[in-house]
């Protein structure tokens, strides 16, 4: 998130900035994890009736991400940063799966969760520009 500022009435405008900044991170960052949670859960059930077993935790690469966000000096900027790639590669695993899928099941899936990838990356593209020109 950005970073903190004390609000108070010697800069309004700037604090006006700050909090409508950090409104909006906080709004996309709830629509995504409300996404990826009904998407989970179609994907479980998808995983349940072909018999496969989910990873129940993050794998390496997905806790290194955490904690670089967690260290960074812009906690925001890299939040975004990580959405974008994260984003990026599952827009690609999920377009092979739909061109390369063999389950009817899995197939349907990937094309449900399509769209909503793709709009997170591009959302996350948008923040993360307002960012970095900030």
């Amino acid at each position: 998130m950005p970073e903190r500022r004390q609000f108070g009435p010697g800069d309004s405008k700037g604090n006006a900035r700050v909090a409508t900044r950090y409104a909006a991170h906080t709004r996309l960052a709830h629509m995504t994890i409300s996404d990826h949670r009904t998407a989970m859960a179609k994907l479980k059930a998808v995983a349940k009736a072909d018999g496969v077993t989910l990873p129940a935790k993050p794998n390496a690469q997905q806790h290194a991400a955490a904690a670089t966000e967690l260290t960074a000096k812009r906690p925001a900027l890299t939040y975004f940063e990580l959405q974008v790639a994260g984003h990026e590669q599952s827009i690609a695993q999920t377009k092979y799966e739909i061109k390369r899928g063999s389950k009817a099941n899995v197939v349907a899936y990937a094309k449900y969760y399509l769209p909503v990838a793709e709009m997170h990356l591009t959302m996350s593209k948008a923040y993360l520009k307002r960012l970095e020109n900030s």
